[in-house]
């Protein structure tokens, strides 16, 4: 769970702050290794669609990790520069890129007189946001502040800027080593760090289809396809619980805050609301998604994000293996 403050001591720097206590050769042979990794020249404006020429990429940082690998975050100038800027996380391993994570920081405070008409310019997953979970000035729909769901989350959702989690991915090779915690950790970091007035932080889980999966469903019966379908999404939702998000009332979004004192802190995983799955997904609609992106080589359905026709890498790439009941410990 969240309970702490992103800018305080991560997981991952107190296992390089206790490697460099031991003093063990190998480890710090490997942290020396990982602190030379070439990182991607690649600039991060080229991550969204929407970034112009004229982006310009802000507050470049970068850690090394014991397995070793590097985590770099950036920050985007976009074309919506006033109020939301593009939060990139990449994990390099020798030069290569082996995850990766991209959001949005919202400040909704400069966009309420026109908050839906603003969310819609910088992608489908803004726009989603906007009008599934807040009417037009960006204020929690009463329907889920009225004790919905696990009945965490009120009127203390209508102030404060927001991080939105668009896409994460992981390389094949590197899930079930806690790359993906890591990754998503720095992005909240890196999102709180930025702008003080941070309050939530937003994600929409959904279909994890890795590419070899996909090609599976083409011999599956309509039935074994939406099994299949569903054991992905429950996978994406375990580990949306495993950081510590949980569900906002009874949609499909999960969330969590940087107040310590918050209620989201104490519900635990398994006392997360969970919805009957035909009342929260449409997973016919969802599955003509999937069997469009099948023809398409290089999409990835990771979370929300994925299901838009989207350039990506031809590699596989996605989230990890989550265990069930959202446990960190066994990344």
């Amino acid at each position: 769970m969240l309970k702490r403050k992103f800018n305080e001591e991560s997981a991952s720097e107190k296992r390089v702050r206790v490697a460099d206590e031991l003093n063990d050769e190998a480890t710090l042979n490997h942290r020396d290794a990982s602190a030379t990794i070439p990182l991607s020249d690649t600039s991060a404006d080229e991550y969204d669609d929407n970034v112009g020429n004229e982006d310009r990429e802000l507050e470049v940082e970068e850690e090394e990790y014991i397995i070793p690998y590097a985590m770099r975050t950036s920050i985007t100038i976009g074309n919506c520069a006033e109020w939301t800027q593009l939060i990139h996380v990449l994990a390099m391993h020798k030069g290569k890129e082996i995850g990766r994570a991209d959001g949005r920081y919202i400040d909704r405070d400069q966009i309420r007189e026109y908050f839906y008409d603003a969310m819609d310019e910088p992608s489908q997953d803004t726009l989603n946001l906007a009008t599934e979970l807040f009417d037009t000035r960006g204020r929690l729909k009463s329907e889920f502040r009225a004790g919905e769901g696990s009945g965490i989350w009120g009127s203390e959702m209508n102030t404060g800027s927001m991080l939105l989690l668009q896409t994460i991915q992981v390389e094949k090779e590197w899930r079930g080593k806690g790359v993906g915690r890591d990754i998503m950790e720095a992005f909240m970091k890196k999102g709180q760090s930025w702008k003080e007035d941070v309050q939530f932080v937003f994600v929409k889980p959904d279909v994890l289809h890795t590419k070899e999966v996909r090609y599976d469903q083409e011999s599956m019966t309509q039935q074994q396809a939406r099994a299949t379908t569903a054991k992905d999404r429950k996978k994406a939702i375990s580990f949306c619980r495993a950081l510590g998000l949980r569900r906002v009332a009874d949609s499909g979004w999960f969330a969590t805050t940087f107040d310590p004192l918050h209620a989201v802190h104490q519900l635990t995983a398994e006392d997360d609301y969970e919805p009957r799955e035909d009342t929260l997904f449409d997973i016919d609609n969802k599955q003509k998604a999937l069997d469009t992106l099948v023809s398409e080589p290089g999409n990835y359905a990771t979370i929300e994000e994925s299901f838009r026709q989207e350039d990506t890498d031809d590699e596989d790439n996605s989230l990890e293996d989550y265990p069930p009941n959202g446990d960190l410990n066994e990344y």
